[in-house]
């Protein structure tokens, strides 16, 4: 899928998930990682705190 399809299918829906952005960020860490990331690498808060990603498949899908 490219990314002119997946603006395409996003754009043509009415965004009901907000989170589609930190989606997309985490689809990019893991292609350009390898890597499932197992803490936050987002958020500036709660630096470091254990994240359980269930959405990765979907994440890597979404930036390829």
């Amino acid at each position: 899928m490219n990314k002119e399809f997946a603006i395409l299918v996003f754009s043509l829906n009415k965004i009901r998930n907000w989170d589609i952005c930190w989606h997309l960020q985490a689809g990019e860490y893991i292609v350009n990682n390898g890597t499932i990331p197992r803490s936050d690498p987002f958020s500036c808060t709660p630096t470091g705190a254990p994240w359980v990603d269930l959405h990765w498949g979907f994440q890597v899908l979404s930036h390829t």
